[in-house]
């Protein structure tokens, strides 16, 4: 078995991810505020500007960014920099990616189908396809 082929695709991850950074961040400060509320016999409706003033802080925060994800055939490239890259969730048409530097923590990443194009098989199968040592006749 061979490795993938090299592959270069560009993305920011589409709206549904900014969404997911936004509101996921939103509800959460929404629900704890409601929850605090209630314990302390006010409105939960309260939580609503809260929730608000989060998503729009989440909002300005998470501003698309291109990134530039590679496979070269022996090694994955975010932004030209050598990563460990983790396939975390396939939903056929969206991917989410957990990116990890030598010199930093794990991030996070999203792929889609309409931001990449026509090389989304290749990405689909340079991240399914596992890495198996070349056998020694062909070295």
């Amino acid at each position: 078995m061979y490795a993938a082929p090299p592959v270069s695709v560009h993305g920011t991850g589409g709206p549904a991810w900014r969404a997911l950074r936004v509101g996921l961040p939103a509800l959460a400060a929404g629900v704890f505020c409601a929850w605090a509320l209630a314990h302390a016999e006010l409105p939960p409706l309260w939580a609503a500007p809260v929730a608000l003033a989060v998503a729009v802080l989440a909002w300005w925060r998470t501003a698309p960014v291109s990134r530039s994800l590679a496979w070269d055939g022996s090694q994955w490239l975010v932004d030209g920099h050598a990563v460990e890259l983790q396939l975390m969730i396939d939903l056929d048409r969206w991917l989410l990616l957990r990116v990890r530097a030598a010199d930093s923590g794990a991030r996070w990443m999203a792929c889609t189908a309409g931001e990449v194009g026509a090389h989304w098989p290749l990405l689909r199968a340079a991240l399914h396809a596992r890495l198996s040592p070349v056998p020694a006749a062909h070295v």
